[in-house]
């Protein structure tokens, strides 16, 4: 399983604020060095909402969709 990790460093190919995932033993390494922070909160939703909700984003996807809501 990969551990998600926060850069507050620059790190290889990475730069501060970049999200990426590593194995635990690597991510440990990175965290303990204070170069990246654990960053649960990438897997996490939004406050208040469930994975399955909407984001408010109701722009049709295909035309097929589009004709459907212009009630074509």
């Amino acid at each position: 399983m990969k551990t998600i990790v926060k850069f507050a460093k620059p790190w290889s190919i990475y730069s501060p604020g970049d999200v990426a995932g590593f194995d635990s033993e690597r991510a440990d390494l990175l965290i303990k060095g204070e170069i990246a922070q654990s960053h649960k909160e990438a897997v996490k939703p939004a406050a208040g909402k469930t994975a399955d909700q909407k984001t408010g984003d109701d722009k049709p996807t295909d035309d097929k969709a589009a004709d459907q809501k212009a009630g074509k």
